[in-house]
């Protein structure tokens, strides 16, 4: 490959994971479980071919440590999870442009940064291994695309729930950050 083909190659992941963090933000934000699945299974499906639709920098992070044919380059896995970051801003600065009534989702308590930070730790690690799972080439649920893309996007609002509790996401603080 050319350095001239690199730089496609790496301009394009990395667009399209800015623009699909800053889609899934705008998700995010609208606090649906059913718009959220809907939305994010369509654009995993959309990002699947050219970035691996990861989304997330804790997923990019676990592509970096991969140990097979689908391991990212430490230099470029940094430049992808600065693109999520910078398209989950994009999309929060989107959002209080248009001002849509957005509220801040933080632990309702003082004494309850604990249990956020191990919610989002914990959920975080569900979905880095859901996802896992339905990427890696031998343990594929199925062939299909659109249903790998599925499985991810449930797994993302699964992982949501588990750690919720019996509570509102927004209860304890933690809410599994697009970025």
């Amino acid at each position: 490959m050319t350095w001239c083909e690199r730089i496609k190659f790496a301009s394009s992941k990395l667009f399209m994971e800015c623009f699909g963090t800053f889609v899934f933000t705008l998700l995010f934000i609208e606090q649906s479980q059913a718009v959220l699945l809907v939305g994010l299974w369509v654009l995993t499906i959309f990002a699947w071919k050219i970035s691996c639709a990861q989304l997330n920098p804790a997923v990019t992070l676990a592509y970096m440590f991969r140990q097979d044919s689908k391991r990212i380059h430490f230099s470029l896995g940094l430049l992808m999870m600065c693109a999520q970051i910078l398209g989950a801003y994009i999309g929060a600065l989107y959002m209080a442009f248009i001002e849509w009534e957005v509220t801040a989702i933080h632990p309702t308590q003082k004494s309850y940064w604990f249990s956020a930070m191990m919610q989002e730790t914990l959920g975080t690690f569900i979905f880095v291994t859901f996802y896992k799972i339905v990427t890696d080439e031998r343990l594929y649920f199925s062939k299909e695309t659109a249903i790998n893309c599925f499985i991810i996007s449930s797994s993302y609002v699964a992982a949501r729930s588990i750690v919720a509790g019996s509570g509102d996401i927004t209860d304890f603080g933690a809410c599994l950050n697009p970025a």
